[in-house]
């Protein structure tokens, strides 16, 4: 006789055993919590803001208040020379400075 203490837990995700203990994976229980409940994982800090933004929109549970893959292509080319721009005056400021 075994006893079950999922019962007496508060856990998030459902009550029913997980896929580790049918036999399956934690990636597949991590896959349910982020459908299920909307799990996201953080954003580092170092993420340029604009891309942060964009990973946020395409994460909305709201698939209309989602960007679609060509306005996400079109936005990442933009920030990609946006970036080359100041990597490129940031190599010349500092050759000019003899900082490199």
């Amino acid at each position: 006789s075994s006893s079950s203490s999922s019962s007496s837990s508060s856990s998030t995700i459902a009550a029913r055993p997980s896929s580790a203990a049918r036999g399956g994976s934690a990636e597949a229980d991590l896959a349910t919590h982020i459908i299920n409940q909307t799990y996201r994982p953080p954003i580092a800090e170092y993420v340029h803001a604009e891309l942060a933004a964009l990973i946020r929109e395409g994460w909305s549970s709201d698939p209309s208040k989602r960007p679609s893959a060509q306005d996400m292509l079109t936005r990442l080319e933009a920030l990609r020379g946006s970036m080359e721009a100041d990597a490129k005056r940031l190599r010349a400021y500092a050759r000019e400075h003899a900082l490199c």
